[in-house]
């Protein structure tokens, strides 16, 4: 799927099978955002439109941005979405700037979730389900992103995970409801906000 916006991926989604994989190309901003996943898929990026064999993030990026307007991705439904050589930046949104994660999300190798802002919880990503949410990260970064609590990850509610293996979670910031840092009244979790349950290993 490649396109100026998100329309040909958010099309490309509709018609896909479970278990398929979606190759993206190039940058897609603004419109169609965010994408609404409600099926078990793995969205891989690091292709461009004459080589879709060949995955290099670093050379060739994929990119979903919100502009500062949107949420880049929603996952939702009892379900596994795997995001491999993605980057997701500027997303906005009242909780998970960048993505919300109502099901499981697995962040390979190559995927970033940065730059992004939530007014509550989670801003680069909230994990919060019901009955519960996972999010992995194998890989995956998660930078310089802010909210009033959880600037990197917000996990909300018992049951709501978080496992990391391997990945970077480095500059991320919670504000608290007056958007100043340590003044007293700062947020909580500028990396992680737990209130569910995070593992960490490797």
């Amino acid at each position: 799927a490649s396109s100026a916006d998100a329309q040909a991926l958010v099309d490309t989604i509709a018609t896909a099978a479970p278990g398929a994989t979606i190759r993206v190309a190039g940058n897609c901003s603004g419109g169609g955002l965010p994408l609404s996943l409600t099926a078990p898929i793995t969205i891989s990026g690091g292709y461009t439109t004459s080589d879709w064999s060949t995955a290099n993030s670093t050379a060739q990026p994929t990119i979903l941005d919100g502009l500062g307007n949107s949420q880049e991705i929603n996952v939702s439904g009892q379900f596994q979405v795997t995001l491999q050589e993605m980057i997701l930046r500027n997303g906005n949104a009242e909780h998970g700037g960048g993505v919300r994660v109502g099901s499981t999300l697995v962040l390979n190798a190559g995927t970033i979730i940065s730059d992004s802002s939530a007014l509550g919880n989670g801003g680069g990503v909230l994990v919060s389900g019901t009955p519960t949410a996972t999010l992995i990260v194998q890989g995956g970064q998660i930078l310089s992103n802010t909210a009033t609590n959880g600037g990197g990850v917000a996990v909300i509610g018992s049951g709501n995970v978080l496992t990391m293996s391997s990945g970077t979670l480095s500059d991320n910031l919670a504000l608290g409801p007056d958007g100043i840092v340590n003044n007293g009244s700062d947020g909580q979790g500028g990396g992680i906000y737990n209130t569910g349950a995070v593992w960490i290993t490797g």
